[in-house]
């Protein structure tokens, strides 16, 4: 038996943001295809870890092979995924959404010329998808394109002393009209969604009274907020082109 998160839950759902609870965002109907029922849930989380297994099984080959060829010990491998998921936390299934359920990914590195006492260690700095190509042709010895967005983040754990490192991310998904927009630590979540009947400040105020963000933190969120806003403002508006795409203005 596969146990249900704690926050897949009504009052969970009851406490987002009314266009995020609405039984017509794209979120509460793919709940309802995979997980409306117990039955649904146990067959959906089942087939999900066998999956996950299978690619767990696959990785150890490929590490195996590795090793027996002699390559092992010259090569970096990064394990992590390309978004994360919800499993039924806060009434909603898929991706998308500015919470750590569902952009919040794995990131496993097994790099040679780690320090024998730093290895099986963790980090909670902040690493990007985008700082994963900087990260592999760094180690390649190559330069990255001073185009290309991203940092090396291997003197995170290669470096005697820490470097500077980034402590805020902007995130954001744009479909349907929909804008989404998260600033800060993975618990500080500021989000906002662009509509005719829901504000960006009723959002943050929302998001502050469900006591996602430690009333510590507010001055510090609040500040996050609005220098997301500043940006955002700063890249232009979305556009939807002829051929369905959205691009910047």
């Amino acid at each position: 038996m596969i146990p249900v998160p704690r926050t897949a839950s009504e009052a969970h759902l009851k406490a987002l943001p009314p266009f995020l609870a609405d039984e017509k965002n794209a979120g509460r109907i793919r709940w309802h295809w995979r997980f409306d029922t117990g039955e649904k849930y146990q067959e959906y989380m089942k087939n999900y870890y066998r999956l996950a297994s299978e690619v767990d099984a696959a990785c150890g080959r490929i590490v195996a092979e590795l090793r027996a060829q002699g390559l092992l010990e010259n090569t970096l491998v990064l394990f992590t995924g390309d978004n994360g998921y919800f499993h039924g936390e806060h009434g909603l299934a898929d991706k998308w959404y500015p919470y750590e359920e569902s952009i919040r990914v794995p990131l496993i590195v097994r790099d040679p010329r780690m320090a024998a006492e730093r290895r099986g260690g963790t980090n909670d700095d902040f690493v990007l998808n985008a700082d994963l190509a900087p990260t592999i042709l760094a180690a390649a010895r190559a330069a990255a394109p001073p185009r290309m967005q991203g940092t090396d983040f291997a003197p995170l754990y290669l470096a005697d002393r820490k470097p500077a490192w980034r402590d805020e991310f902007y995130y954001e998904h744009a479909e349907a009209h929909q804008f989404f927009e998260a600033l800060g630590r993975l618990y500080l979540e500021a989000a906002a969604k662009e509509t005719e009947n829901a504000d960006r400040q009723f959002i943050y105020d929302t998001l502050m009274q469900q006591n996602n963000i430690p009333a510590r933190d507010a001055p510090r969120v609040r500040a996050a907020f609005a220098k997301a806003n500043r940006e955002r403002a700063a890249a232009g508006e979305w556009v939807q082109q002829d051929n369905g795409q959205w691009t910047r203005k």
